[in-house]
């Protein structure tokens, strides 16, 4: 057929023919491009849609769970039973941390409904109480560590003041605070909540943060400023090391002191400190004779802090050598006889006579008879003779004559 054609004609068959295949072949690729396409549409939206099913029942579980974990803090589903239970564990922890509550006031109550279902009922309370920063961190500390349907709306803090002089006032470190406390009881919660068990250990330690309210306790009174005493002056011995015992008071028994050499003559000055103690100890190096002077400086941890200073100063001597001094005479011995008397001279029944004697100094007494003897500033006294009125003895080879009008120091003159 291609013989009656002309060869422009059979070139323009020839191109034709050629084109028509390719034309098929392009629109076959892209119709299978097309239907790639809305497959992959129909795979992402049914991906999306298996996906928002999934999204849906997490959902779902995780308002099952948190409908629970309400259900297990809630107070107990009848609103008043729950606030009379509420009512008297918010008095004991009052009691317990040392609030002074003055009133409770009812402020309200209501139901909070889901799609027109009551789901829950709240009520809502007013209290005063008074009492020190301190007490209101524990209470504030334990009332947030109680996993249960309660929360503080509202809080107001008052400082109490007192009258000092004509105009002025100072505070008194006691607060006045009013709460607004709002509670909840869910329909499907169980009965009986335990306080206690639904107790939760706070992220921080207690201690540590309560350290740091009450040092910046902006209702408390003014920080006082804390002192600083030591030696004004003290004499050592050249060239031996001086120590100097440093003591801090601050009437704010929270506050932490923290000492400072500020100034000193001296090189190589220690300030021994110890952690929370308001003590320190200050160690000079020995130096040559001479007055050397210090200033040291204290600081409380107060809000703000303030500080102090004091001057000290450290005098070195030369050592003295100094002449021992004869050792002072032995004192005389004392001579008892002169406090010595004769008390009384007596008849005895059997016809005998006896002389009582006493020695005032030692209050020893003797009753002798004729050749009897006693002992007085280390000699024999022995009795001779005795006489109604007088007594004769013999001691150290003498022979001495007394009455009860002498001492034992003043014999009597001789008969001869």
């Amino acid at each position: 057929m291609f013989e009656k054609l002309t060869a422009r004609e059979r070139k323009l068959a020839i191109a034709v023919l050629c084109l028509v295949p390719a034309t098929l072949l392009f629109m076959a690729v892209f119709w299978v491009i097309g239907k790639y396409g809305e497959n992959n549409k129909k795979y992402m939206n049914l991906k999306t849609a298996i996906s928002t099913e999934e999204d849906r029942e997490m959902s779902a579980l995780l308002a099952e769970r948190r409908r629970n974990y309400y259900n297990s803090i809630s107070l107990s589903p009848r609103i008043e039973e729950g606030s009379n239970q509420y009512l008297y564990w918010l008095k004991t922890l009052l009691n317990e941390t040392n609030l002074k509550y003055k009133t409770f006031t009812p402020r309200g109550a209501g139901d909070f409904k889901k799609n027109g279902e009551v789901i829950g009922s709240r009520k809502l309370f007013s209290f005063t109480a008074t009492g020190k920063l301190d007490e209101l961190t524990d209470f504030l500390t334990r009332f947030y560590s109680v996993d249960t349907l309660h929360r503080i709306n509202s809080m107001k803090i008052n400082p109490k003041n007192e009258a000092s002089g004509k105009d002025k006032k100072i505070r008194t470190g006691e607060l006045s605070v009013s709460f607004i406390i709002e509670i909840a009881s869910l329909t499907t919660a169980g009965d009986n909540p335990d306080f206690d068990r639904n107790s939760r250990a706070l992220a921080r330690d207690e201690t540590e943060y309560k350290a740091g309210i009450l040092r910046r306790n902006i209702f408390g009174p003014a920080n006082n400023i804390p002192t600083i005493s030591a030696r004004p002056s003290s004499s050592y011995t050249s060239m031996s090391d001086a120590k100097i015992s440093v003591t801090g008071k601050d009437a704010d028994d929270q506050d932490d002191l923290t000492f400072e050499l500020v100034e000193s003559d001296v090189e190589g000055v220690e300030l021994e400190t110890s952690s929370g103690k308001r003590t320190a100890r200050l160690v000079v190096p020995g130096q040559q004779a001479g007055k050397y002077k210090l200033k040291l400086k204290v600081t409380d941890s107060g809000f703000p802090p303030k500080e102090s200073f004091a001057d000290v100063s450290v005098t070195f001597k030369d050592r003295v050598v100094r002449e021992r001094e004869p050792p002072p005479p032995p004192r005389p011995d004392f001579i008892h006889a002169k406090e010595t008397r004769i008390t009384g001279i007596t008849k005895l029944p059997s016809g005998d006579w006896q002389v009582w004697i006493k020695v005032r100094t030692t209050g020893q007494k003797y009753k002798l008879l004729v050749g009897e003897s006693f002992k007085l500033d280390k000699l024999e006294w022995v009795v001779e003779s005795i006489q109604p009125h007088s007594a004769v003895f013999q001691v150290d080879g003498k022979q001495l004559k007394f009455n009860d009008r002498v001492t034992f120091n003043n014999p009597l003159p001789s008969d001869d």
